[in-house]
């Protein structure tokens, strides 16, 4: 009963009776004979040995791209300098290793395509030529040619806004020439537009009599009002129809480089002529149709006369 009570007491964990039922081994100097280490412990060790692994390498991948692109900068500014003194070598006819005045005028022509006025190369001269005690001359040498570089190019940039500057002010001045001609097109237009309004309103006239008063006339002299009413409204309609010739034409004949410009121009100065030209047709259609309906009262009428 003792034993059966405390059995749990008395029962040893597979790991414990391992322990305790190896045998020792004796103290060796040997390391094959020393007690390995736990995999916990391994693993452990070889995921630091990763982690500073992976460290080294990004750190060296780092080095090696700093080094690539200092390398890369290195190998540009070398290949521009040799390109720079080639160009030097190119224009130094003389090969005195200096560019005088005539050669720093041709190398700014033929490399930068344009011609050093006489204050421009003063200046430049100026702040850079050197005495050459070997020449007993002055002159430009490699060592400042990089800042003669630049100085030809500022002068080519300051050529060009002169020239665009000068280019401007013609577009301008011709921009003003093509706007005052224009304005006589226009003012042309703007009188066939009126003659329109005038035979318009003329054709009004005529029939608002009959339109009131056509049913008490005789047939006769009804007849001879819508004649003379559709003459005018012939004559009213040509007129509409110039007058959009005239409107449409001052869209013609306009220099291609400042057609937009003067098209805006003439599409404000002509909004309300086109205005006043878009209300005619309406008008002139109105017109037509009420003398078509006039037209046909006479005839019916004339035909109960008949009768």
């Amino acid at each position: 009963d003792f034993f059966r009570d405390r059995r749990t007491e008395f029962r040893l964990s597979p790991k414990q009776g391992a322990q305790e039922e190896k045998p020792k081994r004796p103290e060796s100097d040997d390391p094959f004979d020393k007690e390995p280490p736990e995999p916990r412990q391994v693993l452990a060790a070889l995921l630091q040995r990763m982690t500073a692994c992976k460290k080294e390498a990004e750190a060296a991948a780092q080095e090696a791209a700093g080094a690539r692109a200092a390398a890369e900068a290195r190998a540009m500014a070398r290949e521009r300098t040799q390109e720079m003194q080639a160009a030097f070598r190119r224009y130094d006819k003389d090969s005195d290793g200096m560019f005088s005045k005539r050669e720093l005028v041709a190398y700014a022509k033929g490399e930068c395509g344009i011609s050093l006025a006489d204050a421009a190369l003063d200046r430049i001269w100026g702040h850079h030529a050197v005495k050459s005690a070997k020449h007993g001359c002055e002159g430009i040498e490699l060592a400042s040619f990089p800042l003669v570089k630049i100085a030809v190019g500022c002068e080519r940039e300051m050529q060009r806004d002169r020239q665009r500057r000068a280019d401007r002010e013609a577009r301008e001045r011709r921009l003003e020439e093509l706007q005052a001609e224009m304005q006589g097109r226009i003012a042309q237009a703007a009188e066939a537009v009126g003659e329109a309004d005038q035979a318009v309103g003329k054709v009004e006239d005529a029939a608002k009599p009959l339109v009131g008063k056509g049913k008490l006339l005789p047939v006769s002299e009804m007849l001879d009002l819508l004649g003379d009413a559709e003459v005018s409204l012939t004559e009213a309609a040509e007129a509409v129809r110039a007058a959009q010739e005239a409107m449409a034409g001052l869209k013609e004949g306009i220099d291609d480089g400042l057609k937009e410009l003067v098209l805006a121009f003439v599409a404000k100065e002509t909004k309300q002529h086109e205005a006043r030209l878009g209300r005619m047709d309406g008008r002139v259609k109105r017109a037509t149709g009420q003398l078509s309906q006039l037209r046909e009262e006479a005839r019916r009428r004339r035909s109960e006369e008949v009768v």
